[in-house]
C-alpha cells in the first residue's frame, strides 16, 4: 500500500524509506551502489563479500553471530563490484539493536591479513569442487573485465594475489562513489519510537 510509504532524503543524499506493517516482524536493507565498476581482482569480490560476514574489527565471526542469535537477529552482507548490500532480519523491539550491528560492521570491517587467509582457503575449496559452467566461456567474451565475465579459473588464478589492501581499496571504492539507500519495514504506525530508532542508528551512514 502506497500509503504505509515514506521517503526521507538525509545529508549526502542518503535516502530511508520505512513501510509500516501490521506485525512486529521487521526488516531492512541497506544499498550502497553506483554506475560505476571498480577495477579490482576477480578474487577481490567474492573475498570482501565473505570477508563482510566475519564480525568486526571489534568482535570475530563467532561473538558476533552469537550476540546476533542470542536477540533473534539473522544478518547478511554480500557485494560486486559496484555495490555492497546489507540485509537484516529481526523483531521490532530489536531495531536498534539490529541497525547498530550494520554499522557496526559497515563502518568497521574486519579487514584482517589472518581472516583474510582463512578466507582464502574456503572460497579455493568451494571453487575446487564446483563444476565448470558451460557458459564461462561465452560470459568470459561477452561480458569481459566484468565479474559476471570471470571465470572460476580466472578467481582461482587471482586468490593468491588479492591483498588486504585490495579489499580496502574496492569498499572504500564502492562506498565514496555510491549512493546509499536504507528500506526498512516496521510497525511505525503503532510504534512511532521506532523511527527515532532508524535515524538515530544510522546517521552515521548517511
Amino acid at each position: 500500500n502506497p500509503e504505509n510509504v515514506k521517503r526521507y532524503i538525509m545529508p549526502n543524499n542518503f535516502e530511508i524509506i520505512t513501510n509500516d506493517t501490521k506485525t512486529d516482524n521487521s526488516a531492512c536493507e541497506i544499498v550502497y551502489n553506483t554506475d560505476q565498476f571498480a577495477k579490482t581482482k576477480p578474487a577481490a569480490i567474492p573475498l570482501l563479500s565473505a570477508l563482510l560476514n566475519e564480525g568486526s574489527k571489534f568482535r570475530n565471526d563467532v561473538d558476533f553471530a552469537d550476540d546476533m542469535h542470542k536477540n533473534g537477529i539473522n544478518i547478511y552482507f554480500s557485494c560486486d563490484d559496484s555495490e555492497i548490500v546489507a540485509n537484516a532480519e529481526f523483531s521490532a523491539d530489536d531495531m536498534q539493536k539490529a541497525l547498530s550491528s550494520l554499522k557496526e560492521v559497515l563502518l568497521n570491517p574486519r579487514f584482517n591479513e589472518d581472516v583474510l587467509n582463512h578466507l582464502k582457503s574456503e572460497l579455493k575449496e568451494k571453487l575446487e569442487i564446483r563444476e565448470k559452467n558451460v557458459n564461462n566461456k561465452l560470459y568470459k567474451e561477452l561480458f569481459k573485465n566484468l565479474p559476471i565475465g570471470y571465470t572460476k579459473e580466472d578467481i582461482l588464478n587471482s586468490i593468491d594475489d588479492v591483498t588486504v589492501e585490495d579489499l580496502k581499496s574496492l569498499y572504500s571504492f564502492i562506498l565514496n562513489s555510491a549512493q546509499g539507500h536504507l528500506t526498512v519495514s516496521a510497525p511505525f504506525k503503532t510504534r512511532p519510537e521506532l523511527l527515532n530508532a532508524v535515524f538515530n542508528e544510522t546517521s552515521a551512514l548517511a
